[in-house]
């Protein structure tokens, strides 16, 4: 009967010793789980970060591309404005230049037939005291 007592309480202390180790193992494998999923969530979570990172990146670079783009044009239309205003300037002096000798010249005309107008004028009083004279 002791004999019996003693096997079965070795036989009860194995299964309990089976049983503890057992659960130690399923233990350590829940951790080796929960650290395997700890560390795919935080990859996803670092490669969330990458990417949005790289889109914050590209939009920067667009918008910068975009002003710079602006600014490209609107140079442009500056430097096309202020040709054409230098035209416009250009063709206004000619305009005045083109007017103030048309009056140089018509000024000279009056003068020209102003003087021929003086001499004829002399001419026929000369003509008219030689007739005179040779009357007397």
């Amino acid at each position: 009967q002791e004999e019996a007592d003693r096997q079965r309480q070795a036989e009860e202390e194995r299964k309990r010793q089976e049983e503890a180790e057992r659960q130690r193992q399923a233990e350590e494998e829940r951790k080796r789980q929960e650290e395997a999923e700890r560390q795919r969530q935080a990859e996803e979570e670092r490669k969330r970060q990458e990417e949005a990172e790289r889109q914050r990146q590209a939009e920067e670079e667009r918008k910068r591309q975009e002003e710079a783009e602006r600014q490209r044009q609107a140079e442009e239309e500056r430097k096309r404005q202020e040709e054409a205003e230098r035209q416009r300037q250009a063709e206004e002096e000619r305009k005045r230049q083109e007017e103030a000798e048309r009056q140089r010249q018509a000024e000279e005309e009056r003068k020209r037939q102003e003087e021929a107008e003086r001499q004829r004028q002399a001419e026929e009083e000369r003509k008219r005291q030689e007739e005179a004279e040779r009357q007397r």
